[in-house]
């Protein structure tokens, strides 16, 4: 997964670029959260599972 292959197969399915702005930006947040030390991961991963059932739900309303 990485952003090309995501911007080519959002540009192929017609789906708004704001959702693919959001989409890339939350794959950005998990690599910051994956590699950055901090002492509330824990919260900061359910806020990136949050909006990534949100971003899924757009994908999916869109591909529709």
């Amino acid at each position: 997964l990485s952003k090309e292959t995501v911007t080519r197969y959002f540009d192929s399915s017609e789906i708004n670029k704001n959702i693919e702005n959001k989409f890339i930006k939350l794959l950005n947040e998990c690599e910051f959260a994956r590699y950055a030390p901090t002492s509330n991961k824990n919260t900061k991963m359910d806020t990136i599972l949050e909006k990534a059932r949100k971003i899924i739900i757009e994908v999916e309303t869109a591909l529709k």
